[in-house]
């Protein structure tokens, strides 16, 4: 698949019309000619995006100018001096006036005579000593030497001249021997340990032992008990790396010791695109009945030159292919803020295929679903090392600053532990919706979070972005039907009459009968699955490269229907007639499944109600709370009420919820014979 940009020279079709961008005028219009009339055509960007998103606009090649390598100045010039805060103000001082002899005369002769003479002049040169101050008696010539050996054995090293006059002090052991053994076991044994007692605890043994070792002794040759700043001065001694190592393990002391280097800079937007997953740190409800589902998840993509999110993607799908495949397509495609049902300030102008995606080792982005949609357009997939997370600490922090800054004040909040918790329930307060915390996340970003100064960047985001992106050439695929079947997979059917058959659904279109006529009434042909839309498919054209898109002959029952939710139905389907004879539709089985659902929601844990969120996705999971109407045939066999019914089959129930509000389902069902559901299901 190839990439288009807006820029001069790229050829495009328009409506079925060969285009040519010819050059780009004020503001964001765009003058274009006809490659069949020679007519000059003006349109703005945006109109020509919104031709992009309905498929009206397809650009016909790739024109990608050549991109050279960006030249990165060395600014480090010099180099820092690091000794000002290590040693005494008066011992630099001085090393500075030591310094004035050295860099005169360490390529004078070494003799007598000559440092005497040259020694004397360097003294009462007025010049020398303007900047540093004169030594009150000029310094023998042996002393000088002295410094010269020094100041080259160190590799001309500044600190060679530093007297360590401030270090001097009593150089005798206070204590003797066998009270440093004593001290030095108990902190083997004792403080580097695992349980991590306190100098307080150790010092309190030692002093026990050398209790009991004065037991034995004559009172003239006691063992003095030491102190706590002996023990701290000893411990002092070893290794910090190894001391955090031994109270904490190696894993917390390799995090705690690494060192920070400055990693690959983005120099451009679109660059390195960082992407993860956040849980968020609050409950939401249901649409209609209002009983909490579970924390959502979010799937974000944030572009690390200018701190601008890039597309997300929200729901209670757990990372996976399809939460990946669904975040990025809402990157690179532009934004359609049209329906989304927000009054928004700003704008939301990002868009464009990233050139690097910087990701952890998630099993979801390992995948060769996504690894093939990357490489079709040319993006670079970078995993960073296990259990190093600051690898991508900048979408890490932006995580925390959506929890810090949005979610701390929502009502349904949850905390990092129950101490900080206390007696809020979060389930219990939680009022927001999940389609409303979609609005409140989009407002969030676009209008707060793009437009607030960044701290590392000195401007907001949007300022960022607005000064950087017009410096880079964005590119989109050539279609946004070819967009959408990127990050998906590669398979072959047989196009027979019946149309193309997956995974017990049809696909059929005048299209494909269009493709048989000209093929043959029965022949093999590539398609691409969605496993987050089963919905419809892509077929490519046999010795061609049309690509049709085609929808499920069922699209009640198939139209945004994911992979993982078709197979759930699957399975009931299979349950009820082993169990019961009851053959039903895919269809019948959806909504038998919502209606058990709808019936359990206020009768079953808490705990089974979160595992129906992940199916429940962009739409209500549970029907509107109202009196269930009982099926005839439940009625006529004596059950005590809806709920005994639904508990034959709690682990579909509980597991395969329904995207879509359908009519409730009516059918005859034979009455359920006594077996253990749960272990059958299982099977």
């Amino acid at each position: 698949m190839g990439m288009g940009a807006f820029s001069v020279g790229q050829r495009f079709s328009l409506a079925g019309a060969a285009m040519r961008f010819t050059r780009k005028i004020e503001g964001d219009q765009w003058i274009m000619e006809d490659l069949n009339t020679g007519r000059f055509i003006e349109h703005s960007q945006l109109a020509l995006l919104d031709a992009w998103n309905s498929g009206q606009l397809t650009f016909l090649q790739r024109s990608i100018a050549a991109r050279s390598d960006v030249e990165v100045k060395d600014l480090l010039d010099g180099y820092g001096d690091a000794f000002r805060q290590t040693f005494p103000p008066e011992a630099w001082t001085r090393a500075r006036m030591k310094l004035e002899f050295v860099l005169r005369l360490q390529r004078a002769p070494i003799t007598k005579p000559t440092l005497l003479m040259l020694i004397e002049e360097i003294w009462k040169d007025d010049a020398v000593w303007q900047k540093v101050d004169r030594p009150s008696k000029m310094p023998g010539w042996t002393t000088v030497h002295d410094w010269l050996r020094r100041y080259k054995d160190a590799g001309r090293d500044v600190r060679a001249l530093i007297d360590r006059v401030h270090e001097r002090g009593n150089r005798k052991e206070r204590y003797c021997e066998e009270v440093m053994e004593i001290v030095d076991d108990l902190i083997d044994t004792l403080y580097l340990t695992k349980e991590r007692p306190t100098k307080a605890s150790v010092l309190e043994a030692i002093r026990g032992r050398i209790a009991k070792e004065n037991t034995t002794r004559p009172p003239s040759q006691a063992l003095l008990k030491p102190t706590k700043s002996t023990l701290t001065s000893r411990i002092s001694e070893l290794d910090p790396f190894d001391i955090y190592a031994a109270r904490y393990g190696v894993p917390a002391a390799r995090i705690k010791f690494r060192a920070s280097y400055e990693n690959v800079q983005a120099l451009k937007p679109l660059s390195r695109v960082l992407i993860d997953h956040y849980r968020m740190n609050m409950f939401v409800v249901d649409e209609e009945v209002g009983l909490p589902l579970g924390r959502p998840w979010l799937t974000l993509l944030l572009d690390e030159c200018t701190r601008q999110v890039v597309g997300y993607y929200l729901g209670f799908e757990e990372p996976s292919n399809v939460s990946v495949a669904r975040a990025i397509r809402h990157a690179i495609a532009p934004k359609d803020l049209a329906d989304a049902g927000v009054d928004l300030v700003n704008v939301w102008d990002v868009w464009g295929v990233m050139e690097t995606i910087v990701a952890d080792n998630g099993l979801e982005l390992h995948g060769e679903t996504m690894e093939q949609g990357c490489s079709r357009y040319g993006i670079r997939i970078q995993y960073c090392p296990r259990k190093k997370p600051w690898y991508k600490g900048k979408i890490e922090r932006f995580f925390r600053t959506i929890d810090q800054g949005l979610t701390s004040t929502i009502p349904g909040k949850t905390f990092e532990n129950i101490f900080k918790r206390g007696d809020y329930d979060p389930s219990k307060h939680a009022v927001v919706r999940l389609s409303t915390l979609r609005k409140v996340i989009l407002k969030w970003i676009v209008d707060y979070y793009h437009q607030a100064e960044h701290r590392s960047l000195g401007m907001s985001p949007a300022q960022a972005w607005q000064e950087e992106i017009d410096k880079v050439d964005r590119y989109l695929p050539t279609s946004s039907v070819l967009l959408e079947a990127a990050f998906s997979k590669s398979i072959t059917r047989k196009l027979d009459k019946d149309g193309i058959e997956f995974d017990s659904l049809f696909y059929q279109s005048e299209d494909l009968r269009r493709v048989r006529e000209s093929f043959g009434s029965e022949i093999n042909v590539e398609c691409r699955v969605m496993d987050d839309d089963l919905g419809w498919i892509m077929v490519v054209a046999p010795h061609s490269r049309v690509v049709l898109r085609v929808p499920a002959v069922r699209q009640e029952y198939a139209s945004g229907m994911t992979r993982w939710q078709h197979t759930i139905c699957k399975r009931y389907k299979r349950l009820r007639f082993k169990r019961d004879g009851v053959d039903l539709e895919l269809y019948e089985a959806k909504n038998m499944i919502r209606e058990l659902i709808a019936h359990d929601t206020d009768l079953v844990k808490r705990s089974s109600r979160a595992r129906q969120k992940r199916f429940a996705g962009d739409e209500s999971l549970v029907a509107k709370k109202t009196e269930p109407e009982v099926p005839a045939v439940v009625e006529a066999k004596g059950l005590e009420s809806p709920t005994s019914l639904n508990e034959q089959i709690t682990e579909a129930a509980f597991v395969v919820p329904v995207s879509t509000a359908v009519p409730k389902y009516r059918a005859v069902i034979s009455e359920p014979t006594p077996t253990n559901d749960r272990q059958e299901f299982a099977r």
